[in-house]
């Protein structure tokens, strides 16, 4: 099961909810929020040990830095399955527009296929898939709070995310902070019996992760 398909589900019900199904992506390699969508907030992620007095602003502002850090510095997304995730399967991998290779700046590598591909949308990588839907309902004047809501867990120190699917289905994420209010981590921990956790690092791709870059790159140029 490749890493997006469950999470293009709830990209599709969440975007059909908001009337923004036409500009979901755009035919760039890798799609980008148009200029009115770009992600921002008035809000400064916070820091450990102020978190939960207003979960949605919080949560908003941790996922637009997120975000906007991922874009400008680079991210690798590494996701392991099951109920202890232990060995990672995919890596979800983005460079700075000015390290992109032939246009393409975005890559997922599967180990189990030995399989390197491009990524078209930014809201594969959880660091901006959040991010990119609020922006959307800001865009279209929708209040996300319909298909949308967001807890503040205390004891684990995780924003916990619940968003509305197809067929009246709700998908649950948590989403870990560092201290300065950046996603780290997050997990699926309602998807059957397979439970799927990304954990986030920015900045430079390793040697290996740009090899197999530049694979995903080779192989869609033919």
């Amino acid at each position: 099961m490749k890493p997006q398909k469950f999470l293009a589900l709830s990209a599709a019900a969440l975007l059909a909810a908001l009337g923004l199904t036409a500009c979901a992506t755009d035919s760039s390699p890798i799609a980008s929020p148009t200029a009115s969508s770009t992600p921002t907030s008035d809000v400064t992620p916070p820091p450990a040990g102020q978190r939960g007095e207003d979960p949605l602003a919080e949560f908003e502002a941790a996922a637009t830095a997120s975000c906007n850090k991922a874009m400008a510095e680079g991210v690798v997304e590494a996701i392991a399955k099951g109920e202890t995730p232990t060995e990672t399967e995919w890596w979800l991998m983005m460079v700075p527009k000015d390290q992109a290779i032939n246009d393409f700046s975005a890559a997922r590598y599967g180990k189990a296929e030995d399989l390197a591909e491009v990524i078209y949308e930014t809201y594969e990588f959880d660091t901006c898939y959040m991010s990119t839907q609020f922006a959307l309902a800001k865009e279209a004047g929708v209040d996300i709070t319909k298909v949308m809501s967001v807890s503040y867990d205390q004891a684990a120190d995780l924003y916990v995310v619940r968003e509305a699917q197809n067929a009246g289905n709700v998908q649950t994420s948590q989403f870990f902070l560092d201290a300065a209010g950046l996603i780290t981590k997050v997990q699926y921990p309602d998807l059957g019996a397979i439970a799927f956790e990304r954990t986030v690092r920015y900045g430079a791709l390793t040697e290996q992760e740009q090899g197999w870059f530049k694979r995903a790159v080779e192989s869609a140029n033919g």
